[in-house]
């Protein structure tokens, strides 16, 4: 069966999202998204509320319709809540956040030699790392994995939309076979 964003919005996934910024080819928003109900979520990012300081960054969070969203470059799997509950899909919710908002608004340290300054690029990367070292949530891939498919897949769907070809707009990952 072939991905499509509807079949991949299942309450409990975790997703990845890569949205349209101003900025060139190659420039993207990254957020993370989890499936609250089969049509809606929550989103975790940061944000740069003051484009001339580019060095202050604020974590946000909100309910979000990811699959209707016009500036969605790609969507992608990336991860379950291990013990979701579709009852109670505010504990997964607050589970997340507490885990996302202590990821510090800083390049870390196992990225200093890579990342010359901070980014939501690179709060994403931690963020991943975060969820994956968390017992509550379960990633397919390592973050780098993860990243680097997205990045590519959405770089090849930002050419091909300046030529008009249409490519899907939800991708996924191969997952590890201890995810099936």
């Amino acid at each position: 069966m072939s991905s499509t964003r509807e079949t991949m919005h299942i309450p409990g996934n975790i997703l990845g999202v890569l949205c349209r910024t101003s900025g060139p080819v190659g420039a993207f928003h990254w957020i993370i998204f989890l499936c609250t109900d089969n049509t809606n979520g929550v989103m975790f990012h940061v944000i740069n509320p003051d484009e001339q300081d580019p060095d202050r960054w604020e974590f946000s969070t909100g309910s979000w319709d990811a699959l209707k969203s016009k500036s969605c470059l790609t969507i992608a799997l990336v991860g379950r809540v291990v013990t979701f509950d579709p009852r109670d899909p505010s504990r997964a919710t607050d589970t997340m956040r507490q885990c996302l908002q202590s990821v510090p608004l800083a390049v870390p340290p196992e990225d200093r030699g890579r990342e010359p300054r901070f980014t939501c690029r690179v709060w994403f990367a931690a963020a991943l790392r975060r969820l994956m070292s968390h017992r509550a949530f379960q990633l397919i891939k390592t973050p780098e994995e993860i990243m680097e498919s997205m990045r590519n897949r959405t770089t090849a769907v930002q050419f091909m939309e300046t030529r008009n070809i249409s490519l899907p707009l939800f991708i996924q990952p191969q997952p590890r076979s201890a995810y099936r």
